[in-house]
């Protein structure tokens, strides 16, 4: 509602009676065919495109593959048709990424799964940020991103960390073996 309703976009909440989801994400039978209802009602409603629609400029946003500035191994790591590659890190491991001049960077993407946990990113020698690569659904491997406020770096370390992760999966028992990440892109905006 937030999101449409400033630029005169249809929408609709969906239903939230009790029993249309099985954890949270994932609809039961009577949640497939409530939600089904839904977006037949929604593809009904009257639809227009706002005259004035923000865009983009080309080239503003982009990302840097971390595997192509490192010679860690590599795996590659494939679902719904997207596929990427991605260094291995290992407790411990740390790649750095020197992108020769100033670049705003203002997010990352990586792998979370069974034996992801938490990433150290240091800038320019410096500053750090912990980024939290595990979740309450990490009991299956699945792709994942974090948006945050850019900052300007010329290098950036990326280093895995060994602490367990404390959240309690929705689903099965935590695997408390060693903390293996795979960090995919750096995030960047481009100088203007």
């Amino acid at each position: 509602k937030a999101a449409c309703e400033p630029h005169g976009l249809s929408y609709l909440k969906g239903p939230e009676e009790e029993g249309f989801l099985r954890d949270v994400v994932h609809p039961t039978p009577a949640g497939v065919v409530a939600y089904a209802e839904a977006l037949l009602q929604l593809i009904e409603m009257p639809h227009s495109v706002p005259s004035a629609v923000a865009k983009v400029k080309d080239g503003e946003f982009g990302s840097h593959r971390i595997g192509q500035s490192t010679s860690q191994s590599q795996r590659e790591f494939s679902r719904g048709g997207y596929a990427v590659h991605a260094p291995v890190l290992n407790a411990g491991d740390k790649v750095t990424i020197s992108f020769g001049k100033p670049t705003r960077v203002c997010g990352m993407s990586y792998l979370m799964g069974p034996r992801s946990g938490p990433i150290k990113l240091t800038y320019n020698g410096t500053e750090e940020r912990i980024v939290a690569c595990y979740d309450q659904f990490c009991y299956y491997e699945r792709f994942g991103a974090i948006m945050f406020d850019p900052v300007v770096v010329q290098t950036i370390d990326i280093e895995q960390l060994s602490d367990l992760p404390e959240i309690p999966l929705l689903k099965e028992e935590a695997d408390l073996s060693e903390r293996v990440g795979c960090p995919v892109h750096l995030f960047t905006i481009a100088n203007t």
